[in-house]
């Protein structure tokens, strides 16, 4: 038996790659693969449930028990000091690094390894010295996973020396798990000419970018409603804009849902108004119910749109609004859309991803 350490950065935040990390960890070969987990900090706030053959090690920071302070601390000298926080770990086949830069410093090079990306990491030129701490990192390794064109792209336009060690391989998802999950009964009363916005709200998501592209997308369809699902540091600021609008009977804040699904199976499209995105699980998990999409020009849009067939992907508000507008009156187009969603996503099924990541890890070792 094979023995497996990941080294996500969380898995304990509620996040959208924490549901996709727990997929693909419980969906592994219990008869081929002991698998470690090891987090760099612990959030706990997620009720994500993973297998009994899954084993958490204590997590190096954990915010119940750490101050912000020595969270920054640890996260620095991670960065320059790696070595120090390897002591006493046990020897694996192979260790995985969940995402980029902390994940990847933790991994201990004299095992097979591997680096996987979530998200496009051009940010990366801002900074020389996070610059040449992944760059080292990628020099070590065996193989670096990519999840969408856009990633594989700003990973090969930084380091262009460790391109043949790239493999894409997507997101998985399990779509019969997401249609179950969405015909549970909710409380929320879903109004019909809705869409929904579903994640952290930060700077990163935009909520407040979407409240005021929907602002303008009421004076052209005044019965149409915005859903966010979700919880975070600029809800207050959102509260306060959409009551300076004057719209609080059209935007309306549920706050964080452990199951989505069901509000999301009653809204026309899903919206998401990210600057950054690997690739968006709230755009897979809504295509999984047949519903198209609204989304910035971010990391797996384009591909997921089929081309423009099965979700606008946009660069301005302008064209965001367009796009809200052709949800809400365009029902022929929105038809088509709707059909053809389901069987287009299949192609993104946990099977496939499981798979894919078997027969890389079993290549190493």
């Amino acid at each position: 038996m094979k023995k497996l350490l990941f080294v996500p950065y969380t898995v304990s935040n509620g996040g959208g790659s924490e549901r996709i990390f727990r997929l693909l960890v419980n969906g592994l070969d219990v008869q081929k693969y002991d698998i470690d987990v090891q987090e760099f900090i612990d959030f706990n706030k997620s009720n994500e449930k993973f297998n009994s053959n899954i084993h958490f090690l204590p997590p190096i920071l954990d915010t119940k028990r750490d101050s912000a302070f020595k969270i920054k601390l640890i996260e620095r000298l991670v960065l320059f000091f790696p070595f120090l926080f390897r002591k006493k770990r046990k020897k694996y086949d192979v260790e995985i690094a969940f995402n980029y830069q902390i994940p990847t410093c933790l991994l201990d090079y004299s095992s097979h390894t591997v680096c996987w990306n979530h998200g496009t990491i051009e940010e990366l030129r801002k900074s020389r010295i996070r610059f040449n701490v992944q760059k080292k990192s990628f020099s070590k390794c065996d193989k670096i996973v990519s999840i969408a064109d856009m990633t594989t792209k700003s990973i090969i336009d930084l380091y262009p020396e460790i391109k043949d060690k790239i493999v894409c391989i997507p997101n998985g998802f399990d779509f019969e798990e997401i249609y179950q999950k969405s015909l549970i009964q909710t409380s929320n009363s879903i109004e019909p000419k809705s869409v929904l916005f579903c994640g952290r709200f930060d700077q990163n998501k935009n909520p407040l970018r979407m409240i005021n592209i929907f602002n303008k997308v009421l004076k052209f369809v005044p019965d149409s409603h915005l859903y966010f699902a979700g919880n975070g540091d600029l809800e207050s600021q959102m509260l306060s804009l959409i009551n300076s609008l004057g719209i609080k009977e059209n935007v309306h804040i549920l706050g964080r849902l452990n199951n989505p699904y069901p509000v999301m199976r009653q809204v026309k499209a899903i919206c998401v108004c990210s600057d950054s995105e690997g690739f968006p699980t709230v755009i897979c998990e809504g295509m999984a119910l047949s519903k198209p999409f609204i989304s910035t020009n971010v990391g797996g849009a384009m591909e997921l749109s089929n081309n423009g067939n099965l979700g606008y992907v946009v660069d301005s508000d302008e064209q965001f609004q367009e796009a809200l507008i052709k949800i809400f009156e365009d029902d022929t187009k929105y038809k088509i859309m709707t059909e053809q969603t389901r069987d287009f996503i299949e192609q993104y099924s946990l099977y496939n991803q499981i798979e894919k990541v078997e027969k890389l890890i079993d290549s190493l070792c």
